[in-house]
Formats: C-alpha cells, sequence, structure tokens
C-alpha cells in the first residue's frame, strides 16, 4: 500500500535543486575594462615638480637661470674668457734632459758643443735657448748646476741668440774654495753692454752643485743663489723672451734640471684646468 513520501525522499536534493539554474536566466556578462591613459611625460615632471617645497622650487630655479646665462655668456664671448683663463693660467715647465735636447735650440753646431751625459745631466757650452719659453714674460727659473771650469752662464727674455739679459758665474779664484763674482749685462745684436760684476758673500764649492733662482718680474730682475740673495738689478729692454745657458770660451758647466714656473698659485692652476694653455708655438 502505497504512502506519500513526507520527507520527499523520492525528490532531488536541495543542494543540487539550488544549483540548478531556473529556466530562460541569463548568464552573467564579464565587462572588460580599458586602463586610464597614463599622461605624457611633461605632465608627470609638472606634478613631481608641484610636489616639491617652494624653496626647493626657488633654489633649483635660480641655479638654472645662472647656469643658462653663464652659459649665453660663455657662447657669446668664448674665446675672449678662454684667452683670459690662459693668460692667468699657471705655467710650469720642467727639463731634465731624458728626452734628449730636441727642445733646445742654438746656432750650428751647438749641439756637438753639448754633452749628454748617462747619468743624467748635460755638460753645456755654446748658448742654447730652450724652445717652450720663447713666448713667456714673467716667470721665475729655477736650475742645478755646477762649475767644473770658470764659467756657467745663463741668460733670461732672450729674443733671440743675440738679444738678451745675460748672467753669469765666474770663478776669479781658482781652488777648492774658490773666489766667485756673478756678471750680469745685456746683450744687444750680439754685443755685450752694461756689464756689472756683483761679488758672492756665499761660498760655492768647486766640486759641488750650486742652486740658482732667478725671478724675473717686470723691469726687476732678484737673483738668490743657494737661499741666499745674491742681487737686485733692473732693465726695461726687452719684455719677453727665452731662458738659455752658456758657458764661455770652450768652458763646460755641468746642468742638471731647469724650472719655469709663473703664477703657481691656486688661481692659477685652476685656470689652467679650465682653459688649458696651446703653446704649439713654443715647439712643444
Amino acid at each position: 500500500m502505497g504512502h506519500a513520501d513526507p520527507v520527499g525522499l523520492d525528490a532531488e536534493p536541495l543542494w543540487m535543486t539550488r544549483a540548478k539554474r531556473p529556466a530562460g536566466a541569463t548568464s552573467l556578462a564579464i565587462t572588460e575594462f580599458a586602463a586610464p591613459p597614463v599622461p605624457p611625460v611633461w605632465i608627470q615632471l609638472l606634478n613631481v615638480w608641484q610636489g616639491f617645497p617652494a624653496a626647493l622650487r626657488g633654489a633649483v630655479a635660480s641655479v638654472a637661470l645662472v647656469t643658462g646665462l653663464s652659459l649665453l655668456i660663455w657662447a657669446a664671448a668664448g674665446q675672449a674668457i678662454t684667452a683670459r683663463l690662459e693668460q692667468r693660467a699657471a705655467i710650469e715647465l720642467q727639463e731634465d734632459f731624458r728626452q734628449g735636447l730636441r727642445g733646445w735650440m742654438g746656432a750650428p753646431g751647438w749641439i756637438e758643443s753639448w754633452r749628454r751625459q748617462p747619468a743624467g745631466y748635460v755638460e753645456v757650452s755654446q748658448l742654447a735657448l730652450w724652445r717652450p719659453t720663447r713666448k713667456l714674460s714673467d716667470y721665475q727659473l729655477e736650475f742645478l748646476a755646477q762649475l767644473t771650469g770658470k764659467t756657467l752662464g745663463w741668460v733670461f727674455r732672450a729674443g733671440d741668440l743675440e738679444n738678451y739679459y745675460s748672467m753669469r758665474l765666474t770663478v776669479l779664484k781658482p781652488g777648492p774654495l774658490p773666489t766667485v763674482a756673478l756678471v750680469r749685462s745685456v746683450v744687444v745684436g750680439g754685443r755685450e753692454q752694461e756689464k756689472v760684476q756683483v761679488p758672492l758673500r756665499v761660498r760655492i764649492q768647486q766640486s759641488a752643485p750650486v742652486r740658482v733662482r732667478v725671478l724675473v718680474r717686470g723691469d726687476g730682475f732678484t737673483t738668490w743663489i743657494g737661499d741666499q740673495l745674491a742681487d737686485y738689478w733692473r732693465n726695461d729692454r726687452f719684455r719677453q723672451g727665452a731662458i738659455g745657458f752658456y758657458a764661455e770660451g770652450g768652458d763646460r758647466a755641468q746642468l742638471f734640471w731647469v724650472k719655469v714656473t709663473h703664477q703657481d698659485d691656486f688661481l692659477g692652476k685652476l685656470c689652467a684646468y679650465l682653459a688649458p694653455s696651446r703653446r704649439e708655438e713654443n715647439g712643444l
């Protein structure tokens, strides 16, 4: 005898009933959204810029303005500025003769009269000028040399081989501690003029090197032998020219090194860094 199923035993489980999709129901639509457009780079940079504090923006703008004006001025007057920097730039020239005598010049036969020794020094004889110093006006000349004969001579502001200021150490009385005088003169057209002999208070040994320093500034010339002030004199005939060395009458003197400097301070070194000097005309 059949009975009604009070609990719906023959019915589908509730979870299956809920899982069934009602007839005529529609499926959910899947909608894709496009990404928002990316603003141009300049707008992004502008937004970043506006996010900076006002004080920082003002400082950066000031630096940019100064830099821009500097570049504009440099473009308009670059050659004049460069020339001024070169004029104030430090000068430092050194010679130790490791590269031979290619930086020197003289009359025919001068190079045969000089002798380069294996120890690294040269024996000077006939006058020779140092090419890189031909266009210089004011400078300090330093060198280390040794009297091996009767004379040791040097020149400065030499326009050529016949016009220059000349100085030399001359042995008046030979010996282990010779009597030496400093002789200075002006050579014009190959002829020596205004010759003056200055006695030296410093002792120079015949077999020991001596350090000489000459400051050439304007029309005044100061000379130190060793660390002692030896002479000061003035002359305005020559305004620029090279340095050089010689020994008289076929004599010889040993020359170990030479150094020429000018404006060798912080400002001079900075100018030399900003505008390296062009000295092609000086021969190096």
